[in-house]
């Protein structure tokens, strides 16, 4: 018994170092800055404008992105380089976050005449151009314009010419990005700003000018770093606009907020320590887990807390390399920042980005994983197992009942995209229509719009979908898990809860509190009110013996009279139906009070000892088999200790 509380002694404080490495990685003030940086480029009225054109991007460029970036006056209208002109390398935030570099804007294109029109329209269009394809995307150079005129031996200007250039992923380390509609490039053609406002104002009015966006763009990324060293953390702004062949523009936003600087502060020793004794820990999981798959083989693979148990591993070991690899990998990108040129060129943390939050996804899996991890300790607790049997029994139901359900949930699906899809944004793609169909099960739904985009099929659908779908098919569900929970209910109803009635008898019996023990004593019978049991019950006879003080006295038997109980235990009367029914005589023996010193001793002591007794002599009728030894773990472990 004793074994059981310390491997979950020893297990919560491996969770516990888990979860300081977990929070020692993520700052609370990051959605603080996140926040922030949103505020000043993303909410406004200018950025809402951006899916209508090339116009509205440089309205924004203008009006939002260069006044943010590049402050020129303080809030009472004093120009800043008459206060302190380093003051002009903070964002317009309270000169809180500092601009590592320039911004820059790169652009990913589709070749000339990528798609060929139908011949019956062919005479009213010059030429065609596709959606984007990462594969057949436009890298070639040009001059000014696009001008096709290109040498490849003529050396470059500068600006003017840099931005007609093509550049490579691994020229720029950049990684690709997901938007709405296809997977971009980490390349494209980039037009790299300046730390001075004027300058910057500038090479934009030259993009603008010259035509840099045109109808063979499809994608435009706007990228800038920030640094607060007053929180200690890095922030990737990342404003991607999709221009589709449809028109328009498709607009996203990601800002990554990191910390490259792990080891500063009051934490620093803490953190070192909790990496140092979860390695330790981890060497211990790992020594076990090979024990125990050396003992059974392949039965060890059969349990589905075993898999989870290697799952855990593995995803501490693939945590443990990505956190050595990601403290060289925020090395380099330090060195990088100390160079006198990263004041002039654009500072690119888009691999870190990208590699931090994929470490944080494998933390996150490994405190999930170890969190869950407590149901599997808490399998000696009797109560515990029905929610695992209620699981068990309903999984053959419900797997075979899911058929239906999804096969209609689908036709469902399948009837939305195809009807209003081409209307409704939410139901354009099946994923997304399928994504619409669950939120509406939450509640989560704009009838109007359905209604208006076909007044026939979408009431039509709406009213037998939930008719159907949510009310009847999704009760059925219920109904399954309700009738498993009752029959795992009535499966455990002989089962004591051992683990947790021991922690409270041990805690009340080394606190003196014997009486109160009594309630909490896991092998003393009691009735349903708990009250402890004088073994008087309906169709039994008791035979009371009666000892004297004086030794070699006769032993008088005294039959009392049959007495009727109102509640009939579980156990006893199990044992009745082990022998056949008939009534049987329960013997209980009644020593003696002796008087030593003014204290009694006898009645109460011996009645639980007989309580216990009688408790492992009912279990052991039934380990007539290796399955009742498995099933009976925990009073293996009880009978072991009571036998110390």
């Amino acid at each position: 018994m004793w074994s059981f509380f310390r491997e979950i002694a020893v297990y919560m404080f491996f969770v516990m170092i888990i979860l300081s490495i977990a929070y020692g990685q993520r700052d609370l003030t990051a959605s603080y800055m996140h926040k922030t940086v949103k505020d000043i480029f993303v909410s406004n009225s200018q950025y809402s404008s951006l899916s209508a054109g090339f116009g509205d991007f440089y309205t924004w460029v203008d009006e939002v992105l260069l006044p943010g970036l590049y402050p020129t006056e303080s809030y009472n209208g004093d120009d800043l380089g008459n206060i302190n002109k380093d003051l002009k390398m903070f964002i317009d935030d309270g000169y809180f976050a500092y601009r590592v570099g320039p911004p820059r804007f790169r652009q990913l294109r589709v070749p000339p005449g990528s798609c060929t029109p139908p011949p019956q329209t062919a005479a009213m269009f010059d030429n065609c151009n596709s959606d984007y394809n990462i594969l057949t995307q436009d890298e070639d150079n040009y001059d000014e314009r696009w001008n096709h005129s290109y040498n490849p031996n003529k050396t470059s200007s500068g600006f003017r010419d840099d931005v007609w250039m093509y550049q490579n992923m691994t020229d720029l380390e950049g990684v690709p990005l997901y938007g709405v509609e296809t997977l971009y490039s980490g390349g494209g053609y980039v037009a790299v700003l300046d730390k001075f406002l004027w300058r910057a104002k500038w090479k934009v009015d030259y993009l603008r000018e010259t035509r840099w966006l045109d109808e063979r763009t499809r994608a435009v990324f706007v990228e800038f770093t920030l640094y607060n060293a007053h929180v200690n953390l890095f922030s990737m702004f990342t404003l991607l606009l999709e221009y589709p062949s449809t028109g328009g523009a498709l607009v996203n936003t990601k800002i990554d907020v990191i910390r490259i600087y792990n080891y500063v502060g009051s934490m620093t020793v803490f953190v070192a320590i909790c990496e140092v004794l979860f390695i330790i820990m981890l060497i211990y999981y790992l020594i076990i887990a090979i024990i125990d798959i050396k003992k059974q083989k392949m039965k060890y693979f059969k349990q589905f807390w075993n898999w989870i148990e290697v799952s855990k591993i593995a995803l501490c070991m693939t945590g443990i390399s990505m956190r050595g690899y990601k403290a060289l990998f925020f090395e380099l990108a330090l060195e990088e920042l100390s160079e006198e040129e990263g004041s002039t060129s654009f500072i690119n943390l888009q691999q870190m980005a990208v590699y931090d939050e994929t470490y944080g996804y494998v933390i996150a899996a490994v405190v999930f994983m170890g969190t869950l991890q407590f149901i599997n300790l808490m399998r000696f607790n009797a109560r515990m197992n029905v929610l695992t049997k209620t699981l068990k029994g309903a999984g053959s139901a419900l797997a075979n009942y899911s058929i239906i359900f999804y096969i209609v949930f689908f036709a469902y699906g399948q009837l939305l995209f195809l009807t209003v899809g081409r209307e409704l944004e939410q139901y354009h793609t099946f994923f997304g229509t399928i994504k619409s169909l669950y939120l509406m099960f939450l509640g989560s739904f704009d009838y109007k719009s359905l209604e208006a985009a076909d007044p026939a099929i979408g009431p039509f659908v709406f009213f037998t979908l939930t008719l159907f779908v949510y009310m009847i098919l999704a009760t059925l569900f219920v109904t399954v898990i309700v009738w498993a929970y009752e029959w795992a209910n009535e499966e455990n109803r002989d089962a004591t809860n051992d683990i947790v009635d021991f922690m409270w008898w041990k805690v009340m019996s080394m606190a003196g509190m014997h009486e109160r023990a009594k309630q909490y004593d896991p092998w003393l019978d009691r009735d349903d009110d708990g009250e402890q049991e004088d073994g008087d019950r309906e169709g039994e006879e008791e035979i009371e013996w009666e000892g004297t003080n004086n030794e070699g006295d006769n032993i008088e038997a005294v039959q009392s009279r049959p007495v009727s109980a109102a509640t009939i235990k579980k156990q006893r009367r199990l044992r009745r139906q082990r022998r056949g029914g008939k009534p049987q005589k329960i013997v209980k023996y009644k020593p003696p009070k002796v008087e030593s010193d003014g204290r009694q001793c006898g009645y109460g002591n011996l009645e639980a000892l007989q309580g216990r007794l009688d408790y492992i002599f009912d279990k052991l009728h039934d380990f007539n088999s290796s399955r009742d030894v498995r099933k009976n773990r925990s009073l293996t472990i009880a009978m072991k200790q009571f036998s110390k």
